[in-house]
């Protein structure tokens, strides 16, 4: 009897044997195990970690972004200047056309210099800022300042590295101007306030309000066809000979931020 259980019990422990090497392994069981331990834990670290290298690279991404659209808008700027002088440029040469001999002087576009403002000088009469190029950045005294919407002043202090800038608002500003649309000739006189005077217009002129004030080109500083302001109330007074007319300026003085500098020839 032994011998028959013998015979019957050896086989069928290595049947049992060969299924438990096929089927089963501790290995895979600790595997196992220890996924389902150790998941939980990798899930509460992992979570924060990714959420917080998503929001690195949003900001990165985003901080790129506003230094590119930074650049765009200086660059856009510049071209909307180059088109305001192109703009005076043609106006003047289409007036010399029609009087040969006269001598242009145009603008040097090539010496296009931006700059930004870097300090107002507080004071009730006199406005003028200060910008960050001097004479070390090519700039040099009677540069003409403008931005994109028109002109700011220019330039009359030049330091190394910065310069002052007087503004058209300025008492000591006064400027050779005409009417774009009446082509009457004036002064367009600083107040000292945030507003202009414009200065010996005939008490019968039809000047506007909305009507816009250009350089006339009767100056060493600035040449005709640049924009200056445009008229905001008109006055006339029973026997005065000159009508009083405001002048709003072009350009927001009261926020400027970056300018451009241009020589003429």
């Amino acid at each position: 009897m032994g011998a028959v259980l013998r015979k019957v019990w050896i086989p069928l422990c290595v049947v049992i044997l060969l299924f438990l090497i096929r089927f089963w392994s501790p290995l895979d069981s600790l595997q196992r195990i220890s996924h389902v331990v150790t998941e939980p834990i990798v899930f509460v670290v992992r979570t924060p970690l990714a959420f917080a290298g998503d929001r690195v690279v949003r900001f990165v991404t985003l901080w790129h972004a506003d230094a590119e659209n930074a650049r765009l808008r200086h660059v856009a700027d510049e071209l909307r200047t180059r088109v305001l002088l192109l703009e005076g440029v043609d106006k003047e040469n289409a007036r010399l056309r029609q009087a040969l001999g006269f001598a242009t002087r145009p603008f040097i576009l090539d010496t296009l210099i931006g700059a930004d403002v870097t300090l107002r000088h507080p004071g009730a009469w006199f406005h003028s800022v200060e910008i960050n190029k001097g004479e070390q950045h090519g700039v040099r005294s009677g540069m003409v300042v403008l931005t994109s919407e028109g002109v700011v002043g220019h330039v009359v202090q030049v330091f190394q590295n910065g310069s002052r800038v007087r503004l058209l608002t300025d008492l000591a500003s006064a400027i050779p101007s005409s009417g774009e649309r009446t082509k009457e000739l004036g002064l367009l006189a600083g107040t000292g306030t945030n507003t202009l005077q414009w200065q010996y217009i005939p008490a019968d002129s039809d000047i506007q309000e909305g009507d816009l004030i250009q350089t006339a080109g009767a100056s060493a500083v600035y040449p005709e066809g640049l924009k200056l302001g445009y008229v905001a109330r008109v006055a006339t007074h029973p026997g005065e000979l000159f009508k009083m007319v405001e002048v709003r300026p072009a350009v927001n003085l009261a926020s400027l931020h970056s300018v451009f500098l241009v020589q003429s020839r």
